[in-house]
């Protein structure tokens, strides 16, 4: 149980695991196993979590925080804390494509960008846009849904935006 709303809880990729984090009031993350309930693990941030997802191969895990800070922890480690991003506002949303190499970062502040899992650095510089983001299957393009009722493809390699319709 957490002190605060619980946002975001993901499965793993086996479907054995559960990761969730709570709001302000709680800085944790965890991680239970479905089939007892019990905790695994346990992580923390500065401030409350926002978003906690697997990675594709459920080795890695991903968190953002309402401090400003999406970590990433190696769950196969002594020393679970990979490395950070900071995005450049607080993250909202986190997805990963399907290969698990690029991560997909929304801020509330309406900045979207694509980082590489490997090294945790930006493929390009984060795009000022409010909306809703998610990566195509291939990963190649991801599509944005703009508070401003525009509908964008953005290249997952280059950052270019190109509008869908007319």
């Amino acid at each position: 149980q957490f002190d605060g709303a619980v946002y975001r809880a993901s499965f793993n990729p086996e479907g054995t695991q559960i990761v969730a984090g709570s709001s302000a009031r709680d800085t944790k993350v965890k991680i239970w196993t479905v089939a007892d309930g019990k905790t695994v693990k346990t992580f923390r941030h500065g401030e409350g979590i926002t978003s906690a997802i697997f990675n594709p191969d459920g080795d890695r895990l991903v968190t953002g925080s309402s401090d400003g800070v999406v970590r990433v922890w190696d769950l196969e480690s002594e020393d679970a804390l990979e490395y950070e991003i900071v995005p450049g506002g607080k993250p909202e949303s986190i997805e990963f494509d399907r290969s698990g190499n690029r991560l997909l970062i929304e801020t509330l502040e309406g900045k979207v960008g694509i980082w590489d899992t490997e090294s945790g650095f930006p493929v390009f510089d984060p795009i000022n846009l409010e909306g809703d983001a998610r990566f195509s299957v291939t990963g190649e393009n991801v599509i944005f849904g703009g508070s401003d009722g525009i509908l964008r493809l953005i290249d997952s390699e280059t950052g270019e935006i190109t509008q869908v319709g007319e």
